[in-house]
């Protein structure tokens, strides 16, 4: 196991790993931010966001990404009880 993780290209580095996170799950929550304030005022609306089966079923090299669209999973499968 842990020449696994020594050979993990997300986990070469911080930043690399950072990186995807950022793009793959906070840019997801400004996406969720924004359109749930355009939403309120317009009377609802849909957004779909989209994962992978890497979130629940690893992926050799793809730590980064599957801890991200995990977190895309948990965050918003629900967000309508959180903005309500």
């Amino acid at each position: 196991m842990c020449s696994h993780y020594a050979a993990s290209k997300s986990l070469r580095t911080v930043h690399t790993h950072m990186q995807v996170v950022k793009l793959n799950l906070n840019s997801s929550f400004y996406i969720l931010r924004s359109a749930v304030k355009q939403m309120m005022t317009s009377g609802g609306g849909s957004l779909v966001f989209c994962s992978s089966a890497v979130a629940k079923h690893g992926i050799p090299n793809h730590e980064a990404i599957a801890a991200a669209k995990a977190g895309i999973q948990g965050t918003y499968t629900r967000p309508r009880q959180a903005h309500a």
